[in-house]
Protein backbone atom coordinates (compact mmCIF):
# COMPACT_ATOMS: atom_id res chain seq x y z
CA UNK A 1 0.00 0.00 0.00
CA UNK A 2 1.36 3.42 -0.72
CA UNK A 3 -0.02 6.52 1.70
CA UNK A 4 0.29 9.82 0.38
CA UNK A 5 -1.12 12.80 3.00
CA UNK A 6 -1.30 16.44 2.30
CA UNK A 7 -2.05 19.24 5.14
CA UNK A 8 -3.79 21.77 4.47
CA UNK A 9 -4.56 24.94 6.76
CA UNK A 10 -8.24 25.89 7.23
CA UNK A 11 -8.06 29.95 6.56
CA UNK A 12 -4.83 31.37 7.51
CA UNK A 13 -5.83 32.87 10.55
CA UNK A 14 -7.25 29.84 11.89
CA UNK A 15 -5.38 27.61 13.96
CA UNK A 16 -7.29 24.04 12.67
CA UNK A 17 -6.00 21.92 10.07
CA UNK A 18 -7.51 20.36 7.30
CA UNK A 19 -5.70 16.88 6.65
CA UNK A 20 -6.52 14.59 3.61
CA UNK A 21 -5.04 11.06 3.08
CA UNK A 22 -4.90 9.47 -0.10
CA UNK A 23 -4.47 5.82 -0.30
CA UNK A 24 -3.39 3.71 -3.35
CA UNK A 25 -2.78 -0.11 -3.87
CA UNK A 26 -0.24 -0.72 -6.10
CA UNK A 27 -0.57 -3.47 -8.24
CA UNK A 28 1.10 -5.69 -10.61
CA UNK A 29 0.28 -6.39 -14.36
CA UNK A 30 -0.46 -10.09 -13.62
CA UNK A 31 -3.60 -11.35 -15.13
CA UNK A 32 -5.52 -12.24 -12.19
CA UNK A 33 -5.20 -8.61 -10.94
CA UNK A 34 -8.11 -7.84 -13.55
CA UNK A 35 -10.54 -9.03 -10.83
CA UNK A 36 -9.62 -6.76 -8.08
CA UNK A 37 -9.93 -3.69 -10.19
CA UNK A 38 -13.58 -4.08 -10.73
CA UNK A 39 -15.84 -1.46 -9.54
CA UNK A 40 -13.12 0.29 -7.90
CA UNK A 41 -11.65 4.04 -9.10
CA UNK A 42 -7.85 2.73 -10.86
CA UNK A 43 -5.03 5.13 -11.86
CA UNK A 44 -3.61 2.92 -14.74
CA UNK A 45 -0.81 3.88 -16.83
CA UNK A 46 -0.61 2.65 -20.60
CA UNK A 47 2.52 2.55 -23.00
CA UNK A 48 1.81 3.86 -26.40
CA UNK A 49 3.52 2.21 -29.90
CA UNK A 50 6.24 5.53 -29.55
CA UNK A 51 6.63 4.54 -26.22
CA UNK A 52 5.21 7.05 -24.55
CA UNK A 53 3.23 6.52 -21.64
CA UNK A 54 -0.06 8.17 -20.89
CA UNK A 55 -2.19 8.31 -17.57
CA UNK A 56 -6.10 7.59 -16.69
CA UNK A 57 -8.33 6.78 -14.43
CA UNK A 58 -11.26 4.35 -14.35
CA UNK A 59 -13.77 2.12 -12.97
CA UNK A 60 -13.03 -1.03 -15.17
CA UNK A 61 -9.33 -0.25 -16.70
CA UNK A 62 -9.60 -3.29 -18.57
CA UNK A 63 -12.59 -1.74 -20.75
CA UNK A 64 -11.06 1.18 -20.66
CA UNK A 65 -7.90 -0.02 -21.91
CA UNK A 66 -9.96 -1.54 -24.32
CA UNK A 67 -11.84 1.50 -25.74
CA UNK A 68 -8.19 3.49 -26.00
CA UNK A 69 -6.99 0.44 -28.20
CA UNK A 70 -10.47 0.53 -30.83
CA UNK A 71 -9.76 4.56 -31.25
CA UNK A 72 -12.55 5.71 -29.35
CA UNK A 73 -10.38 6.82 -25.78
CA UNK A 74 -8.58 9.28 -25.14
CA UNK A 75 -7.70 11.99 -28.12
CA UNK A 76 -4.25 11.33 -26.96
CA UNK A 77 -3.54 7.50 -27.70
CA UNK A 78 -5.79 7.44 -30.70
CA UNK A 79 -2.86 7.64 -33.48
CA UNK A 80 -0.54 6.04 -30.95
CA UNK A 81 -2.23 2.33 -31.04
CA UNK A 82 -1.86 -0.15 -29.53
CA UNK A 83 -1.74 0.64 -26.28
CA UNK A 84 -0.46 -1.37 -23.39
CA UNK A 85 -1.12 -2.09 -19.80
CA UNK A 86 2.18 -1.38 -17.59
CA UNK A 87 0.69 -0.61 -14.22
CA UNK A 88 -2.29 -0.07 -12.14
CA UNK A 89 -3.01 1.32 -8.58
CA UNK A 90 -6.41 0.90 -6.85
CA UNK A 91 -7.60 3.94 -4.78
CA UNK A 92 -9.86 4.37 -1.95
CA UNK A 93 -12.49 6.84 -4.01
CA UNK A 94 -13.05 9.11 -7.11
CA UNK A 95 -11.02 12.16 -5.33
CA UNK A 96 -8.34 9.79 -5.03
CA UNK A 97 -7.84 8.78 -7.57
CA UNK A 98 -7.64 11.92 -9.46
CA UNK A 99 -5.06 13.38 -7.34
CA UNK A 100 -3.04 10.32 -7.81
CA UNK A 101 -3.61 10.35 -11.77
CA UNK A 102 -2.14 14.57 -11.32
CA UNK A 103 0.50 13.11 -9.32
CA UNK A 104 1.92 10.70 -11.62
CA UNK A 105 0.82 13.25 -14.53
CA UNK A 106 3.52 15.42 -12.75
CA UNK A 107 6.37 12.81 -12.46
CA UNK A 108 9.04 12.98 -14.94
CA UNK A 109 9.46 10.02 -17.41
CA UNK A 110 12.04 8.70 -15.68
CA UNK A 111 9.97 8.75 -12.28
CA UNK A 112 7.05 7.15 -14.01
CA UNK A 113 9.50 4.20 -15.59
CA UNK A 114 10.93 3.90 -12.20
CA UNK A 115 7.29 3.86 -10.68
CA UNK A 116 6.48 1.19 -13.22
CA UNK A 117 9.66 -0.82 -12.82
CA UNK A 118 9.60 -1.18 -8.98
CA UNK A 119 5.71 -0.45 -8.14
CA UNK A 120 6.81 2.57 -5.42
CA UNK A 121 6.45 6.13 -5.78
CA UNK A 122 9.35 8.37 -6.18
CA UNK A 123 7.81 11.01 -4.25
CA UNK A 124 6.12 11.33 -0.64
CA UNK A 125 3.77 13.48 -0.99
CA UNK A 126 0.72 15.55 -3.13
Amino acid sequence: MILFASVRTRTPSSSSIAVSLLFCYTLSMDPSVEDQTSGQWTVYIVRCSDNTLYTGIAKDPDHRIAEHNSGKGAKYTRSRLPVLPVYREICADHSAALRREAAIKRMTKQEKNELIKTGKAGQTGI
